[in-house]
C-alpha cells in the first residue's frame, strides 16, 4: 500500500462526510421555510399559468363522432 494513500483516503472520507452534512442541513432549512415561501409566491400569483402548463384543448364532440364513425365504419368490418 502505498505511503499516501492512507491520509488520501481520510480526506475524501472527511470531504464526503461535510457534503453530505450540509446537503441535510440545506434540506432541513428548506422544509422549515417552504410554507412561507409558498404563500408569499401564492399572493404576487397572477391565477395565469405559463404556456408550456396550460392545458391542449379539448377535442370537439363533432371530432369524436368521426372518430367514432370511422371505427364503426372502417376497422369493424375488418375485424368481422
Amino acid at each position: 500500500m502505498p505511503h499516501w494513500l492512507p491520509p488520501f483516503a481520510a480526506a475524501t472520507f472527511a470531504v464526503l462526510l461535510l457534503n453530505i452534512a450540509l446537503m441535510v442541513q440545506r434540506a432541513r432549512d428548506q422544509s422549515n421555510s417552504w410554507p412561507a415561501r409558498f404563500l408569499r409566491d401564492l399572493r404576487q400569483w397572477d391565477g395565469r399559468l405559463p404556456d408550456d402548463l396550460d392545458w391542449p384543448d379539448r377535442p370537439r364532440r363533432s371530432e369524436l363522432c368521426a372518430a367514432w364513425l370511422f371505427l364503426y365504419r372502417v376497422w369493424l368490418p375488418l375485424l368481422a
